[in-house]
């Protein structure tokens, strides 16, 4: 009797090994292809063929520990603008472009603390444009934090940023599939080459740009930033009996006097500035002379920085009688907020219930004023 008791519990523990076993390998099936989901439905980042985020943040991790002496940091401003290669070819300065699409200054802290981790930057630039801007989207944030490595940088990351908005939920993170579970409508190539992208290092993490200014354009500026109006060509782009009015390259340009007097020959109708300066009050000298300049042949409109309290002063001063405004107040509209998995834009930049528009309240209140 105690022989079978004995050969019974010994078959009982056997058949709870098999099921553990048999549990542990379907947990590690799922776990296989959990993470396979993952790799394939998470967002690259992909805008030209040679750039992504993947390969951005992902191929830092192949850099060699302490190669970096240079780290740039901050939006596209930054990751469109500097190119490590060029640096280094130009100047023998190693770099790498760790900016990104919309970055916060929430991800640029944490990814100058990860980077910290192999590298030691003499120098560390930071864009600082959305520090006063904007604190980042849902898109933006996964596309630099999917591809940080965990461990307890991550972790404080993802902490700190369910605390500015409980919507971007850590298991979205941990877990990427739960978010993107729908993109497999959407697949493309570069889906099923993560492992590629994220160990391609060519770029050090700067996206090269084409077609963004002057090709088959109008191009105002030469490539040193004086005026580039009186080519016949460029007459030709600006024939025709519409209104003319030019944006604010002059603020960048060495010699104002010499565009404005090209703009006047085109037929200009009229010239948005600053004063080549940041905003108009800092540069309403420069305006009071352009209009002198001007003598009424193209009408000089101030703008940039334009408020209740310095109006009167712009324009009693400089002598211009129309002013540059904008300013704008946000609505929502619920119509969208049924079903939180469309995302109308392509992208997640929610919340999509809400949307800015010109605050007119603000722009009567302006016109007033001239």
């Amino acid at each position: 009797m105690e022989s079978f008791k004995m050969r019974k519990g010994h078959a009982e523990r056997m058949e709870n090994r098999r099921i553990l076993r048999t549990a542990g390998l379907l947990l590690l099936i799922l776990c296989i292809l959990l993470h396979a989901a993952d790799q394939m439905l998470v967002l690259k980042g992909v805008e030209n063929r040679y750039y992504s985020a993947a390969s951005t943040y992902g191929g830092f991790y192949h850099m060699r520990k302490n190669t970096v002496d240079v780290l740039f940091l901050g939006t596209s401003n930054t990751y469109c603008a500097f190119s490590p290669d060029e640096l280094y070819r130009r100047y023998g300065i190693r770099s790498y472009n760790l900016a990104g699409s919309q970055q916060s200054m929430l991800t640029s802290y944490y990814w100058l603390e990860e980077a910290l981790r192999t590298q030691k930057p003499k120098a560390v630039v930071l864009d600082v444009f959305y520090a006063f801007y904007n604190t980042g989207n849902e898109g933006s944030f996964h596309k630099a934090f999917d591809f940080m490595r965990w461990s307890d940088i991550k972790v404080r990351a993802l902490g700190d940023l369910y605390e500015y908005n409980p919507d971007y939920a850590p298991v979205s993170f941990l877990i990427p599939a739960v978010r993107y579970h729908e993109r497999w409508k959407d697949l493309k190539k570069e889906d099923f080459l993560l492992r590629q992208l994220e160990t391609d290092t060519s770029m050090k993490g700067y996206c090269p740009r084409w077609n963004t200014v002057g090709e088959g354009k109008f191009k105002p500026l030469s490539d040193t930033g004086c005026g580039n109006l009186t080519s016949e060509d460029q007459k030709e782009k600006m024939a025709g009996n519409r209104t003319k009015v030019f944006h604010r390259a002059i603020d960048v340009a060495p010699d104002w006097r010499a565009m404005l007097a090209d703009l006047i020959e085109l037929g200009v109708d009229r010239v948005l500035t600053s004063g080549q300066a940041p905003d108009v009050y800092y540069g309403i000298d420069v305006i009071r002379e352009m209009v002198e300049f001007a003598g009424g042949r193209i009408q000089i409109l101030p703008g940039a920085g334009v408020n209740r309290k310095n109006i009167d002063r712009i324009l009693e001063y400089t002598g211009c009688d129309q002013i540059h405004v904008a300013r704008f107040t946000q609505r929502v509209d619920p119509s969208t907020a049924n079903n939180r998995d469309i995302f109308y834009g392509g992208a997640l930049y929610p919340p999509e219930d809400r949307y800015d528009v010109i605050d007119g309240g603000f722009v009567a209140e302006m016109r007033a004023h001239c």
